[in-house]
């Protein structure tokens, strides 16, 4: 079974499209967080939604380069706001 869109973007493609498409930010929060592998830090997008409420969408731990697969893709359009089909995502309903 083929995956149900044309092209999937890398998260460099994604973030930067959401910069310059949606008005988006690429933040990274003060302090940090302590986990198994010692200091992590959380970078986030942030999109304004509507009315005066903001759309964060916390960035996965992968490289630029990487290309994101169908469900990252729809949990980080569906944080923000953003339609899946903007990226080129055609969504099967049916499995829904």
């Amino acid at each position: 079974m083929t995956y149900p869109f044309s092209h999937l973007p890398t998260l460099r493609e994604f973030v930067d499209r959401v910069i310059s498409d949606y008005g988006g930010k690429q933040l990274l929060p003060d302090g940090s967080l302590s986990g198994p592998r010692g200091k992590a830090r959380i970078e986030v997008l942030v999109r304004a939604g509507k009315g005066r409420k903001k759309k964060i969408a916390i960035m996965p731990a992968l490289g630029e380069s990487e290309v994101l697969t169908p469900h990252v893709l729809r949990s980080l359009c569906k944080q923000l706001g953003i339609r899946p089909e903007d990226f080129d995502m055609i969504l099967d309903v049916s499995n829904h």
